[in-house]
């Protein structure tokens, strides 16, 4: 029988080197596109890469703390409003390059711990997706975010684990709903090491472990909870609740298929077809502890699946929500052999970054765009329309005007320093 890390020879052998081949074409033209984000502008994220950025020089020049959102997100806020004080737009955004590379590599560390040693076409299918490459080349908290809990899940893989308790408090510092993700990784690495690896964890260790995480996202958050006076008024979130729960359904279901595109779900199908006639031969064979290192792995990324669907349900705002899903979901599909259906997803989202099918004609408030869109119709009308890449940049100059006007001090040039005062 072959080891885990062995690979089978013969017609699996050649596919598993054509899909490595493919992979690393795919994250090059992602790098491509990154780096020419990159050098223009800070992004704008629906305004929010300026309002952090905002956060940072009301802090400067005032010596008081405005939270860029209810919540606050002081990580992202003080990372990228030091960096664009020094640098810019391109050092602001490098900031975000950092943290998504950051997460690469701890990702793939993740992977091989549990078995799953193909990581590089995990990665393909996540930088596939147009919203992923935004995310990682722009002033943006996402990719923050994910590159801390990646971190510190990889930290605790390999019995750091403080320093991985810390990074995955710090990473629900960065995005509120991380202190969820957070837990229920540390509950599953203490279980996993239970009863896979059986070691002895006492439940003390589950309760310190839990309440550390809390505690270290607790601190990140004192800020925002002092400026409110010590009230939780803070804690609220902007749901589209106007047309009811129907609508958030629609919303839901819509947004979730425009997400991974409707190039990304028929290729999905088609590498299923393929998947059903070449399942019977798999590419890699495992002993049976790697199998159950696998396994316990595939409980963990469906739950983190389903929280971010579920998450994305009671708030269908931005589908840059369910990047985690889509990531973990790669994951699930790698581990389980459904390599064809993760090349027919990937395939589908590269088309879909630069021209996607809308199923719908979605008619919208008569609003200053720089205040926000606010949808109030659809009719089921096929049309092509310009993917996420493409759209990043017809949009950029109205965004940066919107953007600038968020800002407590403009820069004569905006790939200049961010300027904390007039002076």
């Amino acid at each position: 029988m072959l080891q885990a890390n062995q690979v089978a020879t013969g017609r699996n052998g050649v596919f598993s080197d054509s899909r490595s081949v493919f992979a690393l074409a795919v994250l090059f033209y992602a790098l491509i596109w990154g780096v020419w984000i990159v050098f223009h502008g800070y992004g704008y994220d629906n305004g929010d890469a300026y309002r952090l950025l905002n956060t940072w020089q009301v802090l400067l020049s005032e010596k008081r703390y405005v939270p860029s959102r209810s919540v606050g997100y002081i990580v992202a806020e003080i990372s990228h409003g030091f960096a664009a004080s020094l640098g810019g737009p391109l050092l602001s955004n490098l900031v975000t390059v950092s943290f998504s590379f950051v997460g690469f590599f701890a990702l793939a560390g993740i992977g091989r711990y549990f078995e799953i040693r193909a990581f590089l076409p995990i990665a393909a299918a996540f930088f596939a997706n147009g919203a992923a490459v935004v995310d990682s080349s722009t002033t943006t908290d996402f990719m923050i975010a994910l590159g801390l809990f990646s971190a510190g899940f990889y930290l605790l893989t390999v019995d750091e684990d403080v320093g991985g308790i810390v990074l995955m408090g710090a990473s629900a510092g960065a995005r509120m709903s991380y202190i969820f993700v957070a837990l229920i990784t540390v509950f599953f690495v203490l279980r996993f090491r239970e009863r896979v690896l059986r070691k002895d964890v006492h439940v003390r260790t589950y309760l310190l472990y839990l309440l550390s995480t809390i505690f270290v996202a607790g601190l990140l958050y004192l800020p925002v909870w002092v400026q409110d006076g010590l009230q939780f008024d803070w804690l609220n979130s902007v749901r589209p609740t106007e047309q009811g729960f129907l609508g958030l359904a629609a919303r839901w279901a819509y947004k979730t298929v425009m997400f991974v595109s409707v190039f990304g779900v028929l290729g999905a199908v088609a590498g299923a077809v393929f998947d059903r006639k070449y399942k019977s031969e798999p590419i890699v064979i495992g002993d049976e502890a790697a199998k159950s290192r696998r396994t316990w792995f595939f409980y963990y990324c469906t739950a983190i699946v389903v929280f971010h669907i579920l998450l994305y349900l009671y708030i269908p705002n931005k589908a840059d929500y369910l990047l985690p899903a889509l990531l973990f979901g790669a994951f699930i599909l790698e581990a389980f052999g459904f390599r064809f259906v993760l090349i027919g997803l990937t395939i589908g989202e590269l088309i879909s970054g630069l021209v996607a099918i809308a199923p719908l004609k979605i008619s919208y408030e008569d609003l200053d765009p720089c205040v926000g869109i606010l949808a109030n119709g659809a009719t089921f009308s096929p049309h092509f329309s310009a993917g996420p890449l493409i759209s990043n940049e017809m949009d950029r100059p109205e965004n940066t005007k919107c953007g600038l006007m968020l800002l407590k001090y403009r820069p004569l040039n905006i790939n200049g320093p961010l300027p904390s005062s007039n002076r």
